[in-house]
């Protein structure tokens, strides 16, 4: 597998986490406009209105720490209650998902970040690349994959809502770090089908999980 490289240069050597609010997940912004902005962690591929809010918020992604934990799962309680409030109380709420121990995990392997502004964490999520990466994705029904490469996977992505945008600019920087991404969600997720539409992802059918009975849409990009 090859090594992940947190850093945003696009180049040919670069082949290296469900939102609070609606206002994070709605994107009403215009993300179909987009370009590449220079920033502490390298040129990072935004909407002129992400960027505005980056400049803004001093926006930056690191991997996230063990001393992150608390404040991780604090974000992880208000994502799941979004949800219910939204009507889509069986993804996360009914089981009371992420678990810490999981998340510990995340930490501990080195593929879980924070999305901090002004030094203050607003946003959560896991990221890993590599082949075959995620074998829950190995089998898809009602349709098909767009790629066969190595692809990087965006599970348990949370915020707060004190940012806008916030989980676009993730989405958006973990495609940046290989230019090809799948991701999942349930059905009663419309806010982030609508993020992931607006990105630019292609539904490409049905997948299932482990942790329940309830089938996933999967999406998918190559940029």
């Amino acid at each position: 597998m090859n090594k992940i490289k947190v850093t945003n240069k696009m180049d040919d050597t670069n082949k290296n986490g469900e939102a609070r609010t609606a206002d994070i997940l709605s994107a009403a912004d215009d993300l179909s406009d987009r370009r590449y902005y220079d920033t502490p962690i390298g040129p990072v591929c935004m909407s002129k209105y992400e960027y505005e809010r980056y400049l803004e918020k001093k926006v930056n992604i690191r991997k996230a720490t063990e001393n992150d934990l608390p404040h991780m799962m604090e974000i992880y309680a208000i994502a799941r209650k979004f949800m219910v409030e939204s009507g889509n109380p069986r993804q996360w709420a009914a089981r009371n998902w992420p678990p810490e121990e999981l998340i510990r995990s995340d930490i501990a392997a080195g593929h879980s970040y924070v999305c901090e502004a002004d030094g203050r964490i607003t946003a959560v999520f896991y990221f890993n690349y590599g082949h075959a990466i995620d074998r829950t994705y190995d089998v898809i029904e009602d349709g098909a994959w767009i790629g066969n490469e190595d692809y990087g996977v965006v599970h348990r992505i949370a915020a707060d809502g004190t940012v806008k945008g916030a989980g676009a600019f993730c989405i958006n920087w973990a495609i940046d770090q290989c230019g090809h991404v799948r991701m999942d969600t349930h059905g009663d997720n419309k806010p982030i089908q609508h993020v992931l539409e607006k990105i630019g992802f292609t539904k490409c059918g049905i997948i299932h999980v482990v942790e329940d009975n309830d089938p996933r849409l999967a999406f998918e990009i190559i940029r």
